[in-house]
């Protein structure tokens, strides 16, 4: 998704990745202090697409977020969820019959959001 208007808190926009053999580990942090005018899902990119898992256009559910927060507001625990072959996951937190995509709405300017999850790339080792 765009980032009009998005900006980050002085090293507030960091992430690194490991890879082992078909598999990506992905962790990093985002601090906002403007949340921006763009509208729509919070997605992150990723350094590799995600690869085949089950059937084709299958959704993945590629790992756990370790938090979320905005003002004195904490929402637990979000999952990363992406489809094979994208190169981006859509993050989301767990509702009573499956999950809610984080939004502009469910945002704010000083929201945080710090990750760490895995999963299979669509690249050949």
């Amino acid at each position: 998704g765009a980032n009009v208007g998005v900006t980050y808190a002085a090293g507030g926009q960091v992430s690194a990745y490991t890879r082992i053999g078909e598999f990506i580990h992905f962790a990093g942090e985002i601090v906002l202090t403007s949340k921006g005018s763009s509208t729509g899902s919070l997605r992150l990119n990723l350094p590799r697409a995600i690869g085949v898992v089950g059937s084709a256009g299958a959704t993945v559910f590629g790992g756990q977020a370790v938090g979320y927060s905005f003002a004195a507001t904490v929402l637990g625990g979000i999952v990363a969820v992406g489809n094979n072959g994208d190169s981006f996951v859509t993050l989301a937190y767990p509702v009573a019959n499956g999950n809610t995509n984080i939004t502009d709405a469910t945002t704010q300017n000083n929201t945080i959001i710090i990750w760490s999850f895995s999963y299979k790339t669509a690249d050949a080792f």
